[in-house]
């Protein structure tokens, strides 16, 4: 329950206003010093602003040689007019840059961030449904949700609050392996989003939640975890050398020396983003060859060829 500053009755989580008497939940922010200091700070704006416009009107006046009667109300209200004016527009610039704060989803989280430690269980419903409130992820806005993830993570952190710090990291992980399955994998937003993923995890010391939520998918062949990857298919088989002598009528030049090789199958090994980040094609055909290349071996083959390589060798045979 939330507790109303102003009556002291208390309000469901997801209330915004005070059901007694009206007053809003949110102005955490704007009571005591920092409300105080708000006020403090525009007035020395206006003051700063005044100055100037003071002297602009003082000198259009004695430039027009006005009487000091009609002077002294211009400078009073030409001042004051010219300062609400720039205070105006400051004032305008800072609430577009700040429009994030008067979201409904951010004040909810702003607020339980603020009263983790005074009350964790208001704090922690604060943030259940401020985040519920937040846009889905999408490969437009990920790295703004994800800071807003890492910041709750981090906070709950810092207070001590471990078990849910863990629960607020999955449910970033799961979201982002939401927004990479349903994305555009060739895009840059989506190799960015997952390099942000793998550090996050690694950074947590969680690498285990690259698995969250991807029990049905298949796993890497290399590592084992159940994460976004690519199939890498490479060209197994056999390979011969003859070697022709090279004579000339009574003397021997050396000798020429041909590979044949001749093509048994392919093999397909799924090899994950940890494990070959960036998704580089040639990286990741060198990881499945060296994870297949003692099974074939024993079976009697002994070359290796990348999609590239195998093109040419039919090109040429």
């Amino acid at each position: 329950m939330v507790q109303c500053r102003k009556c002291k009755a208390e309000n469901p989580a997801e209330a915004s206003t005070c059901q007694a008497c009206g007053a809003s939940l949110f102005e955490g922010t704007a009571f005591g010093a920092e409300r105080t200091w708000k006020v403090i700070g525009f007035a020395i704006a206006f003051f700063l602003l005044f100055v100037p416009g003071f002297g602009l009107c003082l000198l259009i006046g004695l430039l027009a040689k006005w009487e000091w009667s009609v002077m002294m109300i211009f400078l009073g209200v030409g001042s004051a007019v010219w300062a609400a004016i720039l205070l105006g527009v400051i004032y305008k610039a800072y609430r577009d840059q700040n429009a994030k704060s008067l979201q409904p989803y951010n004040r909810f989280v702003q607020r339980g961030m603020r009263t983790i430690k005074s009350n964790p269980d208001q704090a922690l419903a604060d943030l259940e449904h401020g985040m519920s409130l937040y846009p889905p992820m999408t490969l437009k806005n990920y790295n703004a949700k994800a800071g807003e993830y890492n910041g709750i993570v981090k906070m709950l952190r810092n207070a001590g609050q471990v078990k849910p710090a863990d629960k607020w990291l999955e449910k970033c992980i799961r979201e982002m392996h939401t927004t990479l399955s349903t994305g555009d994998d060739h895009s840059p937003e989506w190799a960015f989003l997952v390099k942000m993923r793998n550090e996050l995890c690694q950074k947590n010391g969680r690498m285990d939640l690259l698995d969250a939520g991807r029990e049905n998918e298949r796993a890497c062949d290399r590592c084992g975890r159940r994460c976004e990857g690519r199939v890498y298919t490479f060209t197994y088989g056999k390979k011969s050398t003859k070697i022709t002598p090279l004579i000339v009528p009574g003397i021997a030049l050396g000798a020429e020396t041909t590979t044949y090789y001749e093509p048994a199958g392919k093999e397909e090994v799924y090899i994950c983003s940890s494990c070959n980040p960036g998704f580089h094609p040639r990286h990741g055909i060198s990881q499945a060859v060296a994870l297949r290349e003692r099974k074939l071996r024993a079976r009697g083959y002994e070359a290796f060829l990348s999609p590239e390589q195998a093109k040419d060798l039919k090109k040429y045979r």
